[in-house]
């Protein structure tokens, strides 16, 4: 173990960024669109729902805050830091909504 990592119970070892704090690794949680035909069937079922371009940027608008305001809330919480199994499962809430931010940008460039 190394200063950029620090050890988690039953001998897990996490990667920290350059302050310290958990390292998200956000890249590698982008979703992939799948298949042409997935994403085409999307595209029907948008047409048919009155979805809009609008709609994708508003859902990123509010992922963005939502994920902004947990890191807020609770990322510098004293009870996280002294259990490491909730701080797991608040960086993999971090994680989701970041991740569900990414894979709407993915939707909203595949919309025409």
């Amino acid at each position: 173990m190394n200063d950029s990592s620090k050890k988690l119970k039953d001998g897990v070892t996490q990667s920290l960024d350059k302050r310290g704090m958990p390292d998200r690794g956000l890249a590698s949680h982008a979703v992939e669109l799948g298949s042409r035909e997935k994403r085409e069937d999307m595209n029907d079922i948008e047409a048919n729902s009155g979805i809009n371009s609008g709609h994708y940027h508003e859902l990123l608008d509010r992922t963005h805050i939502a994920s902004s305001y947990v890191q807020l809330a609770l990322g510098e919480h004293p009870v996280l830091a002294r259990h490491p199994e909730l701080m797991v499962l608040y960086e993999t809430a971090v994680e989701h909504l970041d991740a569900l931010y990414l894979a709407v940008g993915q939707h909203d460039a595949t919309w025409k």
